[in-house]
């Protein structure tokens, strides 16, 4: 039971058969569209490759933006493809167990979303890439890293 604006208890309401069977068919329809579609078209599906990463962006530069002296001697740098304006993370020096990511912010780094996470994998592996993003536009980003959980993490500066 809710209270209505009178501060009277009234039931939850309750969805009409006829609004039921109206979306239903709506979503029937859109569905056979988009099929039809697919099958007059044919179908394309994107494969991504190792090189081709998030956003449609690939780590085919090798400029640095910066590059920042990490927890027991890792290396954290930010990575940039000034044709693309794609950006990505790379932790080296590291050991199995550590971390690298990218955050990427609108408003200059009040704010970000975390991006391409990812680890050392390997016992004889010291370095990971995350993938390359895009950050165009009104776009900062920065790499950051850990040497594992429960760790300090550092990070590059907003670029």
């Amino acid at each position: 039971m809710r209270m209505g604006s009178l501060g009277v208890a009234r039931s939850a309401p309750t969805a009409s058969p006829r609004g039921n069977i109206v979306r239903n068919l709506i979503t029937k329809a859109a569905l056979t569209l988009a099929t039809a579609g697919l099958l007059a078209g044919g179908l394309a599906v994107a494969v991504p490759t190792a090189a081709l990463a998030a956003d449609g962006c690939t780590q085919d530069s090798t400029g640095t933006l910066e590059t920042k002296d990490g927890y027991a001697g890792r290396i954290i740098q930010l990575r940039y493809n000034p044709n693309s304006w794609c950006a990505w993370g790379r932790i080296s020096n590291g050991r199995q167990g550590d971390h690298i990511w990218v955050d990427r912010s609108t408003d200059g780094g009040r704010t970000w979303q975390q991006l391409g996470w990812t680890t050392i994998a390997g016992a004889t592996s010291t370095q990971r890439y995350t993938e390359a993003f895009y950050d165009g536009g009104n776009y900062v980003m920065r790499a950051c890293g850990d040497a594992g959980f429960n760790t300090p993490i550092t990070c590059t500066g907003w670029h």
